[in-house]
């Protein structure tokens, strides 16, 4: 029998000891697992035991206080008004992102691992790559000049604007589309900023 012990509305260990008073399945082995603590605030890695084993001889590892922390900074090592930060596990078990406002940010609780981190934000093109080990707290993530497109949008039947912009860059034969976007304003112009380069 499967249990997982953190049971919406009831207690996992209240579960585990009703199976094992109930006649039926008092002889049947009781596996026992659970991805949280029981007040959701740590990330704990998955752990199985035989319910009837002795509790004394199971060890929970919980991680609390796993963050990742650090700053954006600009191509002049200020910070920018506006960043969006993204980290993702390097063994692809969990991707976080964050809104940063004041140039710091702190992402977490997260498990222990290895994560890659990049930070985007107008005007300027994304921060190369950084890797961090869970837990750290001296992360910089430093934006790059950005290129800029700027045009305007003629249509020939007339049809007054607005009109959106999307941008896909490509890297030799391979199309990836970007989350750059933009709508042109009442005369049909426009401007991209923060694109990378090329």
């Amino acid at each position: 029998i499967a249990r997982d012990l953190a049971l919406p509305g009831k207690d996992g260990w209240a579960s585990v000891r009703e199976l094992q008073d109930d006649e039926e399945t008092s002889e049947s082995p009781i596996v026992v697992s659970s991805a949280y603590t029981r007040d959701f605030v740590g990330l704990s890695e998955r752990v199985e035991v035989g319910a009837d084993d002795a509790l004394h001889d199971v060890v929970l590892r919980v991680d609390r206080g796993l963050y990742l922390s650090g700053s954006v900074r600009t191509p002049n090592g200020g910070a920018p008004a506006h960043a969006y930060v993204q980290a993702h596990d390097v063994e692809s078990r969990a991707s976080f992102a964050l809104n940063v406002k004041d140039g710091t940010f702190r992402i977490g609780p997260v498990l222990r691992g290895r994560y890659q981190l990049s930070a985007s934000g107008d005007p300027h093109a994304p921060s190369a790559i950084v890797e961090a080990e869970a837990g750290a707290s001296d992360v910089v993530l430093t934006l790059r000049e950005g290129a800029a497109i700027r045009g305007r949008v003629v249509d020939p039947s007339g049809t007054p604007p607005p009109y959106e912009i999307q941008v896909a860059a490509s890297e030799g034969s391979r199309v990836r589309f970007t989350m750059m976007a933009t709508t042109t304003d009442e005369k049909g112009a426009f401007t991209l900023d923060g694109l990378e380069p090329g």
